[in-house]
């Protein structure tokens, strides 16, 4: 859930905002659970256009994605609050979204596997797939075309002849 206060509207110049639309400089988030950002494709006419949104829940996606099934979720990304630091929050890269029963309720509830493989939810950060039964993959994103990096030398002409000078083995 995200917050809005009046001070944080932001008054966009006629002609420039969509018709009945607010925009907002900033929200709060009043509980510190995951949050998604995702981005859709829609059609538009002959071609088609990114929206973009913030979500607060997990049922939040998949209600979105019914109401406009034409729509193609392209990017999500869950912000989560950092586990081992108060208050800092981390950017996980979905990869796929899977359904499983949360064993104590027996109801059908979301979880994510991020770009590394990592399965987590917003009370299950590390081991999902372990707590949830009967796994179905609901959407399979597709992932960027990741460079791998080239290994850097370890020391440049200069340093290794420094550090050569200090007797030092590098």
């Amino acid at each position: 859930m995200f917050i809005s206060q009046p001070s944080y509207r932001f008054q966009i110049p006629q002609g420039l905002s969509e018709p009945g639309c607010m925009y907002w400089q900033a929200l709060d988030l009043p509980i510190r659970l995951p949050w998604f950002i995702a981005t859709f494709e829609r059609p538009d006419g002959d071609s088609t256009h990114l929206q973009t949104l913030c979500l607060w829940w997990t049922i939040d996606l998949l209600s979105l994605l019914n109401q406009v099934p034409e729509a193609k979720l392209r990017s999500l990304q869950c912000v989560c609050p950092h586990r081992n630091v108060d208050l800092h929050w981390q950017m996980r890269d979905v990869a796929k979204v899977w359904q499983g029963i949360e064993p104590s309720s027996q109801q059908p509830e979301l979880f994510f596997e991020d770009s590394e493989g990592a399965h987590f939810s917003a009370f299950h950060p590390d081991s999902a797939d372990e707590f949830f039964t009967d796994h179905d993959l609901v959407i399979e994103l597709p992932q960027p075309n990741r460079q791998t990096k080239k290994p850097r030398r370890s020391a440049s002409p200069r340093q290794r002849k420094l550090t050569a000078s200090t007797g030092e083995i590098t």
